[in-house]
């Protein structure tokens, strides 16, 4: 998010509007407050002691007030950010989930989800004391300053003379701080997506011996970290210094041009008295910019962290439905596709392929010659450099991607399940179009109905790993009846039998060109299948 739409954003917010409200009412009322101290003052030095139980009344009713006030102010405070950050992680999660593959695979997976969570968390605990301890502060000491100017510019200015150059030296100290607050961010980030590697890939770190490397990874983005942190806190440290400074010295001017207005004649003790009791906040005037610059720093790099640069989304064209044939004999369409991952590398080179309507696919080809890459051209995870690719007459890159998608099932080695109930995880979002029992029927097409008739809730029975457990295949089989559920005519499987034995993988196929008969399929598998009714492409030949 751009820093400058997100301020407009929370200034715009009604609840952040009335907080600026409360935070006015309450400096006015800490105003008078002082100025019923003065009178009272006063009336002491007169003699008039009768005199000073009315001023201490109102005193009373105001401190009352005053809490009531920082009451309302705080929780106003609280309310407006915590809308903001909460839309924070919404579009940054939408803005993830809706990136094109080639932005994501720029990053790594575990630093998004720090940017996501992490940074966001950061965020928040950023805006609290900016805001409430900071903003809320400096708008009622300016509107302190404006009083006392109104009522004695000579003692204000006397006061505040030197307040400028402690704020140019604070600020001259403070402009490092968001450096060091951004780069300790990124080592988190780095540190959460090593501890996200260890756990996702904790057999292959055993097995391979890397838990030593793994560590020091580790501890370095620790180290670099803690440095970065120390580093901020060692220039917080100098300008406390000389925000000390910034507090003690205007008070001393006070009393010195108040001395000499009460000898002029110009000033009374009361008077006085009422510029000392404002003068604690208006002293700390030039004192709350530079807390406010800090803070201001340390959400800037929260910001910039959550902005996500180079998060780039898929581009959703507009439908373009001329090239549309309900009853095209052609289901798949590659036209001299060229297409790879890094400019100048191609994984595909002008690959052809013809896919028709009900036909049975095996990729075929060597590690690495770009079988699973068709897959995920097919789905417009990634657009080809050149070429044509048309799924059932639409043309990728020329209609819109949902409505591409529509028309395949794409089914991994490992498809994501919702943790949700099966009825749920058919349906997705669907359930006006797709009843239970049309979900029933379709879980028994793809073989699962022995496994559906032994679960005690039925299509009620929850997906998170507590109620039941997953096989592989049957996760699979979800995913094919989650694809059919939405219309889908066109199967990808992308070695779904991968470390199964030969025998075993030929039954499963078997199978599944009984339960996905009449629908287009193409497979991805290391070895070669002996199944009739399967043509095999080489990745990497061009066919017509």
């Amino acid at each position: 998010m751009k820093k400058n739409v997100f301020f407009q954003q929370v200034m715009k917010n009604p609840w952040f509007l009335a907080a600026v409200a409360a935070t006015l009412a309450e400096g006015a009322v800490r105003i008078l407050l002082a100025s019923l101290g003065g009178a009272m003052v006063n009336e002491a030095s007169a003699g008039n002691s009768a005199g000073l139980w009315y001023p201490a009344a109102g005193a009373l009713a105001l401190s009352l007030l005053i809490l009531f006030c920082i009451w309302g102010k705080e929780r106003l405070y609280v309310t407006s950010l915590e809308k903001e950050v909460l839309r924070i992680k919404k579009n940054c999660f939408a803005r993830l989930s809706g990136a094109s593959m080639a932005s994501l695979d720029e990053w790594h997976r575990g630093e998004l989800g720090a940017a996501c969570l992490n940074d966001i968390n950061a965020l928040s605990a950023s805006l609290r004391p900016f805001v409430i301890m900071c903003f809320s502060l400096v708008l009622m000491r300016v509107e302190t300053v404006l009083y006392m100017m109104w009522k004695n510019w000579f003692v204000t200015a006397a006061m505040l003379c030197l307040s400028p150059l402690i704020l140019w030296l604070q600020n001259r100290i403070a402009r490092p701080v968001k450096k060091y607050k951004k780069e300790s961010l990124q080592a988190a980030g780095i540190m959460l997506g090593t501890v996200s590697d260890c756990f996702s890939s904790a057999e292959y770190i055993k097995a391979a011996s890397l838990q030593k490397e793994m560590e020091e990874q580790f501890l370095s983005c620790q180290k670099a970290q803690v440095e970065a942190a120390l580093r901020a806190k060692r220039l917080e440290a100098v300008q406390g210094a000389f925000s000390y400074l910034a507090e003690i010295l205007p008070r001393v001017l006070l009393i010195l041009a108040g001395g000499y207005e009460i000898s002029r004649g110009r000033m009374s003790v009361g008077d006085l008295m009422v510029f000392v009791a404002l003068s604690s906040s208006a002293a700390r005037l030039f004192k709350g910019f530079a807390d406010l610059n800090i803070h201001l720093q340390n959400v800037r790099a929260c910001l910039e962290r959550v902005e996500l640069k180079g998060i780039r989304p898929e581009s959703e064209n507009p439908p373009d439905m001329e090239g549309e044939s309900k009853h095209c004999l052609k289901a798949l369409v590659f036209d001299q596709v060229s297409f790879g991952y890094r400019s100048g590398q191609p994984v595909l080179n002008n690959f052809s392929m013809q896919v028709k309507e009900g036909e049975w696919i095996q990729l075929a080809g060597e590690s690495g010659s770009g079988k699973s890459t068709v897959l995920q051209l097919i789905c417009g995870f990634y657009m080809p450099w050149s070429g044509k690719i048309l799924v059932e007459g639409l043309e990728a890159g020329k209609c819109g991607l949902q409505e591409m998608r529509s028309r395949i099932a794409y089914v991994p080695q490992e498809p994501y399940l919702l943790p949700v109930s099966v009825y749920e995880n058919i349906a997705c979002g669907r359930a006006e179009q797709i009843s239970r029992s049309r979900a029933e029927e379709l879980l028994r097409q793809v073989g699962l109905g022995s496994w559906l008739d032994g679960l005690d809730r039925g299509l009620d029975t929850l997906l998170d790993g507590h109620e039941t457990a997953l096989s592989g295949g049957q996760k699979q089989r979800i995913a094919i009846a989650r694809g059919l559920a939405k219309g889908s005519r066109i199967i990808l499987l992308d070695e779904v039998t991968s470390g199964l034995d030969r025998e075993t993988e030929r039954k499963v196929y078997e199978t599944f060109q009984q339960e996905l008969a009449g629908l287009t399929v193409l497979l991805v598998t290391h070895n070669e299948l002996e199944i009739s009714g399967v043509r095999r492409i080489d990745v990497g030949r061009c066919f017509g």
